[in-house]
């Protein structure tokens, strides 16, 4: 029916699926060949959260630059097209990225130029981001065309006056979260005084490979599914470098509790202790139970509209 359609229920959708496959199979294949090169530490650092996202926002335009949307158009068959394409860039660029910094930029956020939590060059890396953030994302708050029906998200391009592109610009600055997320990763990692600390959260956590390898998996084919209608478009509009605070809660709590990683001065390997898991599930249960139960007690979709059973089943199987 045209209202199932409207939820993503349509075998074109397909053709995305297989951009998305594609885009899994490197990834994953691009993983082992890094870590069997001792590339890997490179890799994880080129597909940070903080380097990908903007470059989901570029991808967007470009893709309805590519894909033009005009009167008398169907704007769910443009929509989807531009989908089912932003979909490659979607999940290919962390693979991408990972893999310039690991053969060509060698950008390592202190983790073999430093030897102690002190020589993390966080200056650097603070300005550079927070450049490659604006330089990012200005353009499309200020001077790009505005957003036409068939848009994959709305709220970005010129809005005709100056204060409301500023307005623009604040809401595309909701990408400075993964800076913010690094730079607390950074604090606690000073306050511990662990470089392990920050090789494990600063480095591993906040990869883009670690969404797109797990929970991605499956979300990628749930656009022909009434309940789990993602659109692309708006999944760029999120972050995913705050999940990596459920990882800080659940280390801050395990650390009160007398339980560290061991931070070796020649070394600095370090093993997360076992609590850190057990107290992330905590933490992270209640926003989980919030976005699958929304529909079946509210009848209001809180990203997801599942029954009550499939909601359990998603929290907890």
């Amino acid at each position: 029916s045209s209202d199932l359609k409207d939820c993503g229920v349509d075998t074109e959708t397909r053709v995305g699926d297989l951009f998305a496959c594609m885009c899994h199979a490197i990834g994953l294949l691009s993983f082992v060949w890094m870590a069997r090169t001792s590339r890997l530490v490179y890799f994880l650092i080129g597909s940070s959260y903080a380097v990908v996202h903007p470059l989901h926002v570029v991808g967007v335009y470009l893709v309805q630059a590519v894909i033009p949307f005009h009167d008398g158009m169907s704007q769910y068959a443009i929509k989807l097209q531009r989908e089912n394409i932003f979909i490659i860039l979607y999940f290919g660029l962390p693979t991408l990225c990972g893999l310039v910094n690991a053969f060509l930029v060698k950008a390592d956020f202190g983790f073999f130029s430093s030897n102690d939590v002190r020589q993390i060059p966080i200056g650097k890396i603070t300005a550079f981001f927070t450049l490659w953030t604006v330089a990012l994302l200005a353009p499309f708050a200020f001077f790009w065309a505005p957003p036409d029906e068939a848009s994959l998200y709305p709220f970005y391009g010129d809005q005709g006056d100056l204060k409301a592109n500023a307005l623009n610009f604040v809401a595309l600055s909701y990408y400075f979260l993964d800076l913010v997320m690094l730079l607390l990763v950074y604090g606690i990692a000073r306050y511990f005084e662990s470089f392990a600390y920050w090789r494990c959260f600063g480095i591993c956590s906040m990869t883009a490979m670690r969404y797109m390898l797990t929970e991605q998996l499956g979300v990628a084919y749930a656009r022909r599914t009434y309940n789990l209608a993602y659109s692309y478009g708006w999944k760029v509009g999120t972050s995913y470098g705050i999940g990596s605070f459920g990882d800080m809660l659940g280390y801050m709590v395990s650390a009160a509790l007398g339980q560290h990683m061991k931070n070796n001065d020649s070394t600095v390997e370090a093993t997360l202790p076992l609590s850190t898991f057990k107290y992330f599930f905590v933490f992270m249960m209640p926003a989980f139970l919030i976005f699958s139960l929304c529909y079946p007690l509210l009848g209001k979709s809180g990203g997801y509209m599942f029954s009550l059973s499939e909601a359990l089943v998603y929290v907890f199987g």
